[in-house]
């Protein structure tokens, strides 16, 4: 079913940019800017999370449709942003030390240090930690407690050369927290695990802790030299060691290599990436759990050619990549095409293109992305076979611009979580077997299509204001199940900083995502609906002095009850204040 789609939508497809070329392109339009060859610097290395608790010491601008509430798991081919200008608070050092205290009894701690002097090198450490000890109330009335304890250090480095770059990072993250959600494990009964296997209901409804440890490291090397003939590379290595409190381990190995060689008419670049996942898993694993060792490699190989004719740029290449995983190999291939067509010359440009990709979820990936999984879960690679993108990006003055897009993918393996459920054991035949949940979640796989329609709109009315209004539309077909468990449909928002006096700093977000899916047997058609999440979230910072700065955030304001996933109740009103003192 889903190739009959792939041959469909090629067809479609391959007409429609037959018409566009014939009818549409516009010979008058001239060329703003030619190729401009980049290299990234290795970003596919550093996949460690970072700690976003409170306003950032360097005051920079950035948004977020939700403020550290609802993540939908799924991210699309994203549409380049509205530039935003920085606003950085005036600190005479690049040593500092952060602290805070709010409610949920919640406390927090940040020292940091940088080198940027040097024309030579940069030096970096920052080391954080936040714990909250609040309680949260369950959907059955009951409290609970949901401690949360996060710590992070990084070390990072550049050291420059004549036309080469050497960089480096090494960093650690440990998360603890307990799976507090609610479960309809009946007390009183017991439930089948396997065809003979019994399970006591003891064991699934203990509460267990789970502790989360990450060691990364990485290190890069690249040129640096701008001539329209040179060929630029980028080189990456890096290792990474995750580990959880229930004894799954797993070692990282990651490769980059990117190079890009310009000429005359044609630029060519060239993208290889490795992956290597090795996963351990613990001596014992009880009835509970079925654990299973996983080694999973990734080899992407991605030749494309660049070039202009007339009035648009042109990018064409392929993605090719050899996935082996649970011993099972698999090669893919998807186009790589771009076409970026300036309407108007610096006011309006308009993109389109047809390409594709692996998405592989490792365990810390996974565990990070739900940290309520079930330790012995595994996820398959998702294949983004056919992806069909485009949109307009511009400005409408000096101060708005904006962009909006959507894309259509084709997709197989794409994951959804649902809570793992167990059937009961009866041995009155006038009673019936039912199914019930427990707090911890599994994912289940499908193949379908998504549509997303995205757009940004930036406003600058003034020095020192800055508003973003965002929002993005998801439509799901899927082959087998009945819904995208825990996607929402659409989610909408805005963010804006205002800037009301030279020592005053405020900034704000409001956003919404729409309802969402929960899988629930004994529900009507077997869907739970979570209702859709409001969050009006405020900050701010008053600059006491060069060195001293206090700042104060509430997230949640409206104290809105939600769901992140079902079973799972955030924290509501959320207020911390703190300061920076710099030295």
């Amino acid at each position: 079913m889903l190739y009959r789609k792939y041959l469909a939508f090629l067809l479609v497809m391959f007409c429609g940019v037959h018409v566009f070329a014939q009818e549409t392109i516009n010979k008058d339009v001239r060329v703003v800017r030619e190729y401009t060859p980049t290299v990234s610097d290795a970003y596919k290395i550093n996949q460690m999370p970072e700690l976003d608790d409170t306003i950032s010491f360097s005051n920079e601008f950035s948004y977020r449709i939700i403020s550290k509430t609802v993540d939908t798991g799924y991210e699309p081919e994203k549409i380049s942003p509205a530039k935003i200008v920085d606003q950085k608070s005036v600190m005479p050092s690049n040593s500092y030390v952060k602290a805070g205290l709010g409610n949920y009894t919640t406390g927090l701690a940040e020292v940091g240090y940088n080198i940027s002097e040097s024309e030579d090198y940069l030096l970096g450490l920052k080391a954080s930690h936040l714990s909250s000890f609040g309680k949260v109330t369950l959907e059955d009335d009951s409290e609970v407690k949901a401690p949360i304890h996060e710590t992070d250090a990084d070390l990072t480095f550049k050291r420059f050369y004549k036309n080469n770059t050497l960089g480096g990072s090494m960093g650690f993250r440990r998360d603890s927290y307990r799976y507090y959600g609610l479960s309809t494990i009946d007390a009183e009964k017991t439930y089948l695990i396997s065809e003979t296997d019994e399970l006591s209901t003891d064991v699934l409804t203990d509460n267990e802790k789970q502790r989360l440890s990450v060691f990364d490291m990485s290190l890069t090397y690249g040129n640096s030299d701008e001539k329209r003939s040179s060929t630029l590379y980028n080189f990456g290595i890096g290792y990474s060691a995750f580990g959880n409190y229930s004894g799954v381990g797993q070692h990282t190995f990651l490769g980059s290599l990117d190079l890009i060689h310009p000429s005359e008419v044609l630029t060519f670049e060239l993208g290889l990436d490795l992956q290597s996942y090795m996963k351990s898993v613990p001596d014992s694993a009880g009835t509970m759990f079925s654990y299973r060792e996983r080694k999973t490699t990734l080899i992407k190989v991605n030749p494309s050619v660049h070039f202009g004719i007339d009035d648009i740029e042109f990018k064409v290449g392929v993605c090719m990549a050899s996935i082996n995983d649970f011993n099972e190999n698999n090669f893919f291939i998807a186009p790589d095409i771009l076409m970026n067509l300036n309407i108007v010359e610096g006011i309006i440009s308009l993109y389109a293109g047809l390409d594709g990709d692996v998405n592989v979820y490792d365990m810390k990936r996974m565990s990070y992305e739900n940290p309520f999984v079930s330790p012995d879960a595994a996820v398959k690679p998702s294949l983004y076979g056919l992806n069909l993108k485009g949109g307009l990006e511009g400005n409408f003055s000096a101060t708005t611009s904006f962009s909006l897009g959507a894309s259509y993918a084709f997709f197989n393996d794409e994951h959804f979580y649902v809570n793992k459920y167990y059937s009961t054991i009866t041995t009155n035949p006038e009673e019936n077997t039912e199914l019930n949940y427990t707090n911890l979640f599994e994912p289940l796989h499908d193949d379908g299509t998504v549509l997303t329609v995205s757009g940004e709109l930036m406003v600058r009315p003034k020095e020192g204001i800055e508003v973003v209004l965002a929002g993005q539309y998801y439509g799901w077909s899927l082959d087998s199940m009945q819904t995208a468990w825990h996607k929402p449909e659409y989610s909408i928002g805005a963010a804006g900083r205002f800037k009301l006096s030279e020592v005053l700093n405020v900034n704000a977000n409001i956003g919404y995502v729409g309802q969402r899916t929960a899988f629930d047997a004994n529900a009507d058609g077997f869907k739970k609906k979570l209702d859709g999440v409001f969050d009006l979230s405020i900050g701010a910072e008053y600059i006491y002095t060069k060195r001293l700065i206090f700042w104060a955030t509430i997230d949640n304001l409206t104290a809105s009850k939600y769901h992140k996933w079902n079973g799972y109740p955030m924290q509501r009103l959320n207020a911390k204040l703190g300061l920076i003192y710099s030295f």
